[in-house]
C-alpha cells in the first residue's frame, strides 16, 4: 500500500517564507535607518555607509572672497552632498588670481592641492587662462554671478553733494584735497579707476590699448597731481586716521565694506558716474587632468548651490553685488542700491602700461620738515604725533590736489633765478647690475601663500626703486624662448630710454610680466649674460650679475665644467665684473653653482626663504 500525504497538509502554507520575508524587512528597515543615521551624524572622519568613498572638491579663489566662498562651502557641506556613490567635501584654498591663473596654465606644478573649481574675481585672468588653456575652461559660463564696482572711498561726512560727478570729471573739478593713486600694475582699484577716468561716456567694451594711448596725456595730468599711495589698504587706512595727504582712494566697493566693518565705519563711498570696471566673480569648473568625473559633479553642484539664496545673503553681506538678486541695504558705507553702468575690465598686461604711463608723472616725495616744538634749542623734541601709515605718500600742497568736485586747481613751475644756468647733471656712480631671473614653470611654486616669482618680482622692483643711481638690464631664464633665455632689458643707465620708454619703466613692465613657464637653462642664460656684462663693462664702476634660480639647470647636453670654463674665459679679460648666484630653496645644486659662481669671481648664496631675497640681494646692490 503506497503512502499518500494527508489532505489538509498538502493544501497549507509553510510558516517559513513568511518568518524570512518579515526577517528581511525588519533588518532592512533598520539597515536603512542605520544608514540615515550615519549619514547625518556630522561624524567626517568615517566614510559614510552608502557611500563608496569620500572624495574632497578642490576650490581655489584670492584672499578678497575666500571668507565668503568658505562660509558658503561650509553650508554645502552640512547637505551632506553626495555623487557617483561618493560623499562630496568641498575644501577651500587661498591663491591670488593672476597666480592662480599662472598655476592653471602651466598644469599645476604647484605644492597645493589640485582644484576642481577656480572662482576669479578678475576676469583678465580668466580671459588670460582660456587664450592659453581653452580646453580647460570649456565648460565655464561667461557670465559672472557677482561682482564689486570701484569706487572712491572718502571720510564719512566730508563731501556735502555726493554723486553728482563722473569719473571723467576727477581731473577737472576739486574738492579741496586730491586722490590717492596706487600703481595700477599692483594694485586692482586704481587700475580701475584709471580705466573708468578715460572710459568714453557710452562705452560698453572694455579699454583697448589704441584707448589708452589716445589718452595718455590726461593720464599723465590726472597722475601730475595725485598723491602717491603704496594702495588701497594702507591708504584707507591713512585716511581713517585723519593723516593721509588726500581726500579719496579708489577701492573695491566690498574691500571698503570690509574695512568699514573692521573699523567703526569711518569712511563712505561716492559712486561717481559713467561706465565703471569692477570686479567680476566667476565660477569655473576645470576640465583637466586631474578632473575626473565624480569631481566634475561635485563641482556643477556646487557651483550650482553658489547660486542659491543662502549663497547670495552671504555674498551681499559681504558687500558684494549679486547679479539678478535683489540689492541689500545700505550699510559700512556702501549703498548698493546705487546703480552702476557696468564696463568689463581691460586684460592685466594693459595694467603696465597704464604705470608706465603715470610713471615719472606723479610727485616725486619730498623730504618730512622738521617737527614745530616749543622746545627750546637743545632739548628733545616732545611731539609725539605718530607718523602717517601712508609713508609712501608726500606732504603736497592742496592746490596740487587731483580734483573731485569744484573748480580746477592751477599750479605752476618754479622759475629758475634770472641770469642762472641750471647745473650740469652729476654722473651715476652706482653699481651695474645685470639680474638674470628664473622664470622657469618652476617659479609658480607657492611660499607663504605667493608664488616664487612674486616675491622676486616685489624684491626687484623695490630693488629698482631704491637704487636710482644704479645701472640695471634685466634676462628672464626659461626654454619657452630658443636658447633657453631671453635678454629683456639692454644694460644701462636707469635714467636712459629704451625705445620710447625710459628703462626705469621698461624694467618694470618686463619685470611685472614675467610668468613662470618652461624648463630651466640656466647655463645658456649665466654664460651669455655674464659675457655680455664684460663685453660692455663701464670702467670705474662696479659690474655685478645677479643670477637668481629655484633649481638645477635641465639644459641638455651641457655640462658644468663648460660652463665653469666659460664664464673663467670671459673674466680672464680683467674687467672686474662678478658673478653673484642666488638659489631659492633647497633645489639649487650648491656645488655647482658655487664653482660658476666663483669662475665669475662671486659667489653663492642660499636663501631657504623667499622673503628674505630682498635682503639677500641688497648687499649686491650696493657699490
Amino acid at each position: 500500500m503506497g503512502r499518500h500525504a494527508d489532505d489538509k497538509r498538502r493544501r497549507g502554507i509553510a510558516a517559513w517564507p513568511i518568518i524570512t520575508a518579515v526577517a528581511v524587512l525588519v533588518i532592512g528597515g533598520a539597515l536603512a535607518a542605520w544608514i540615515l543615521w550615519l549619514r547625518s551624524d556630522g561624524n567626517t572622519g568615517v566614510t559614510a555607509v552608502g557611500c563608496a568613498s569620500d572624495r574632497t572638491v578642490g576650490v581655489v579663489t584670492d584672499a578678497a572672497l575666500a571668507p565668503s566662498i568658505s562660509e558658503i562651502a561650509s553650508a554645502y557641506n552640512a547637505t551632506k552632498p553626495a555623487t557617483r556613490g561618493a560623499c562630496i567635501t568641498v575644501s577651500v584654498q587661498t591663491m591670488e588670481s593672476a597666480d592662480a591663473a599662472g598655476a592653471l596654465a602651466s598644469g599645476w606644478t604647484v605644492a597645493a592641492p589640485q582644484p576642481s573649481v577656480w572662482i576669479s574675481d578678475v576676469p583678465g585672468d580668466v580671459a588670460d587662462l582660456a587664450s592659453k588653456m581653452p580646453s580647460m575652461t570649456a565648460g565655464m559660463n561667461d557670465k559672472s554671478f557677482a561682482y564689486s564696482p570701484v569706487v572712491l572711498a572718502v571720510k564719512r561726512g566730508s563731501v556735502a553733494s555726493p554723486n553728482t560727478f563722473g569719473w571723467v570729471d576727477l581731473g577737472t573739478k576739486s574738492a579741496g584735497g586730491k586722490i590717492a593713486l596706487a600703481n595700477p600694475a599692483k594694485d586692482t582699484a586704481a587700475y580701475y579707476a584709471l580705466q573708468s577716468f578715460i572710459a568714453n561716456s557710452g562705452a560698453t567694451t572694455a579699454i583697448s590699448a589704441a584707448d589708452l594711448t589716445a589718452s595718455k596725456q590726461v593720464i599723465s595730468s590726472l597722475a601730475a597731481v595725485s598723491a602717491p599711495s603704496t594702495g588701497a589698504d594702507a591708504a584707507m587706512a591713512a585716511l581713517a586716521a585723519g593723516n593721509a595727504p588726500f581726500s579719496a582712494v579708489p577701492v573695491i566697493e566690498a574691500d571698503l565694506a570690509a574695512f568699514n566693518a573692521a573699523n567703526a565705519d569711518p569712511l563712505e563711498a561716492l559712486y561717481p558716474g559713467g561706465p565703471t570696471v569692477g570686479t567680476a566673480i566667476s565660477a569655473i569648473a576645470l576640465s583637466a587632468p586631474w578632473v575626473d568625473a565624480t569631481a566634475q559633479d561635485g563641482a556643477a553642484t556646487f557651483i550650482a548651490y553658489l547660486l542659491k539664496g543662502q549663497a547670495t545673503t552671504v555674498l551681499q553681506t559681504a558687500g558684494f553685488r549679486v547679479v539678478d538678486a535683489t540689492p541689500a541695504a545700505k550699510a559700512h558705507g556702501i549703498d548698493p542700491s546705487v546703480a552702476i553702468t557696468t564696463l568689463p575690465s581691460a586684460a592685466r598686461a594693459l595694467a603696465f602700461d597704464f604705470a608706465a604711463a603715470i610713471a615719472g608723472s606723479q610727485p616725486v616725495p619730498e623730504p618730512a620738515p622738521p617737527a614745530t616744538t616749543d622746545a627750546a634749542p637743545g632739548e628733545p623734541s616732545t611731539d609725539t604725533t605718530p607718523a602717517s601709515t601712508e609713508s609712501a605718500a608726500p606732504s603736497v600742497p592742496e592746490s596740487a590736489g587731483v580734483p573731485i568736485l569744484g573748480e580746477a586747481a592751477s599750479s605752476q613751475a618754479p622759475l629758475s633765478p634770472a641770469g642762472s644756468e641750471p647745473p650740469a647733471p652729476t654722473p651715476p656712480t652706482g653699481p651695474i647690475i645685470t639680474l638674470v631671473v628664473d622664470a622657469s614653470a618652476g617659479m609658480s611654486s607657492i611660499e607663504n601663500g605667493k608664488t616664487l616669482m612674486a616675491w622676486v618680482q616685489e624684491s626687484l622692483t623695490g630693488a629698482l626703486a631704491q637704487n636710482p643711481e644704479n645701472g640695471f638690464g634685466l634676462y628672464s631664464i626659461s626654454n619657452s624662448a630658443g636658447p633657453g633665455y631671453t635678454q629683456l632689458v639692454p644694460t644701462g643707465e636707469v635714467s636712459d630710454t629704451v625705445g620710447a620708454v625710459s628703462r626705469l619703466d621698461a624694467l618694470n613692465s618686463a619685470i611685472n610680466r614675467l610668468a613662470p613657464s618652461g624648463a630651466r637653462w640656466s647655463y645658456a642664460a649665466i654664460v651669455e649674460a655674464y659675457k655680455q656684462a664684460v663685453a660692455n663693462a663701464v670702467a670705474g664702476r662696479v659690474n655685478r650679475v645677479i643670477v637668481i634660480v629655484d633649481g638645477p639647470d635641465l639644459t641638455p647636453s651641457t655640462s658644468r665644467a663648460s660652463v665653469v670654463s666659460a664664464i673663467a674665459a670671459s673674466a680672464a679679460q680683467g674687467k672686474n665684473v662678478t658673478l653673484e648666484i642666488v638659489g631659492l630653496g633647497s633645489d639649487p645644486p650648491q656645488a655647482a653653482l658655487s664653482d660658476i659662481a666663483r669662475a665669475g669671481g662671486g659667489t653663492y648664496t642660499s636663501v631657504p626663504v623667499a622673503s628674505d631675497v630682498p635682503a639677500t640681494i641688497a648687499p649686491f646692490l650696493a657699490g
